[in-house]
Formats: C-alpha cells, sequence, structure tokens
C-alpha cells in the first residue's frame, strides 16, 4: 500500500483559508453536557475539528446524546464540512447526517460569534425557525441553540459549554 504524503512539494506550502480563521476556535477535541432553558434535561456531545485540504476547509466530527425518559438514549452522529465560497468569501457549511440527510447553512460572524440557521428540536413546531449560536470562551466555546418566538425575536432554548480536551 502506498502511502500518499499531504505535503505537496509540486506547490508552495499552502496556509488555512483566511475567511476561516475566525472559526478556529472551533479546532481541536471538545466535550459539553448541555442544559435546556426552562426545562429539566442534558445531554452531552463530543466534537473532533480539525483542517483539511490543506486549510481550506474545516471539519466537524459531532456526535450528540439525547437520554429519553424511557432510559435509553437517542444518539446521532454529524460530519459537517466548513468551507469560504472563493469568489465572495462568504462562509457556508455542509452537515452530513447518520440519518442520510444534508443540510446546507450558510454561516454568518457577527461580533466574534458565528450564527446559522438550525433545525428546531423534535417537538418544536415544524414552522418554527431555529439558530445556531457558537461563541468563542476561554476553554473552548458555547454552542446555543436558539428559538423564534412569536413576536419574531429569537430565544434561548438550549446551552452547550463546550470545553476543549485537547488542542490539534
Amino acid at each position: 500500500m502506498r502511502i500518499i504524503s499531504p505535503t505537496n512539494p509540486v506547490h508552495a506550502p499552502e496556509t488555512p483559508s483566511q475567511a476561516l480563521q475566525p472559526l478556529a476556535f472551533l479546532l481541536g477535541h471538545f466535550y459539553g453536557e448541555g442544559y435546556y432553558v426552562g426545562r429539566a434535561g442534558s445531554f452531552q456531545k463530543e466534537v473532533t475539528g480539525g483542517w483539511e485540504a490543506g486549510g481550506r476547509f474545516i471539519s466537524l466530527r459531532m456526535g450528540v446524546n439525547y437520554p429519553l425518559a424511557d432510559g435509553r438514549n437517542d444518539c446521532h452522529q454529524v460530519l459537517v464540512i466548513i468551507g469560504a465560497d472563493p469568489k465572495t468569501q462568504a462562509i457556508e457549511s455542509r452537515a452530513y447526517t447518520d440519518g442520510g440527510f444534508v443540510f446546507e447553512h450558510p454561516m454568518e460572524l457577527k461580533n466574534g460569534t458565528i450564527q446559522f440557521p438550525d433545525r428546531p428540536p423534535g417537538h418544536a413546531a415544524s414552522s418554527v425557525r431555529a439558530r445556531k449560536v457558537l461563541c468563542p470562551t476561554e476553554e473552548g466555546y458555547e454552542e446555543r441553540l436558539e428559538l423564534e418566538q412569536d413576536n419574531g425575536e429569537f430565544a434561548v432554548y438550549s446551552i452547550l459549554p463546550m470545553r476543549r480536551v485537547r488542542s490539534v
């Protein structure tokens, strides 16, 4: 078996995408236990983020575990690839789920945070809009799921502090 070298002697050394630099706080191995605002319950999530394709993309491999009332666990795995449009430098992501679905999310940088549309939780009305907000912290980052209220404003549904376990 021949191993392909990750370095390319023909091209100049590649540097990570400048457009993705504000997302560098997502690099590493993270673990967190989240909680819901306004109701009981918690969930666990593990994420590994790394540069891909010479720093042109960021991959996020994640698993989440939602304990159910009957003692079982609802477990999900997702692979997210984040990149920047080469012409506009707009940040985009594509999520591949263990259910076979693919979701595309435009990402917006606002005051050091990342925001993007997300799916509402399974028990929320399908007409409710949801968004994720990722904020860097000293220990890693915080992930919030927010749901749109009747007045058009978003309110926090869940909070997930993600602690860096290992750097990449």
